[in-house]
């Protein structure tokens, strides 16, 4: 996102991939790498940003869309329609597909209901 100057003050990271729901798989959409300055923070860049990210995420036709964030973050991203996702996250790692336990998975609906519960294997690196 840029301000009226011009200056890129946001950025969020969006990717499709094909992963995999208790087994079956879906089409799901992921946000990475959400970050504003810290002189534009506070002033709707990010909100706008996952706003835009959502709508492409709905004509790319995933069913929801899924992000990791800090604790602390949980209430940012739950005010824009998040949802905690409790169930396991799976990642390929050097040595296998392991339990991402970094950070907080959210997800958010976008074609469907978004699980609360379940395992989500991304089939790939974490973004």
């Amino acid at each position: 996102m840029w301000d009226n100057s011009g200056q890129v003050v946001s950025h969020i990271g969006i990717v499709t991939r094909e992963a995999t729901l208790d087994g079956a798989s879906i089409r799901i959409g992921g946000i990475g790498r959400v970050m504003t300055s810290p002189k534009a923070q506070g002033q709707g860049y990010a909100s706008a940003a996952l706003r835009h990210a959502a709508a492409f995420f709905d004509e790319c036709s995933v069913a929801f869309a899924l992000l990791v964030c800090r604790q602390d973050l949980v209430p940012f991203y739950t005010r824009l329609g998040w949802e905690s996702f409790n169930g396991t996250l799976l990642v390929e790692q050097p040595g296998g597909t392991v339990p991402f336990t970094a950070n907080e998975p959210m997800v958010l609906p976008v074609r469907g209901k978004a699980p609360r519960e379940g395992t989500i294997d991304l089939r790939g690196l974490p973004w």
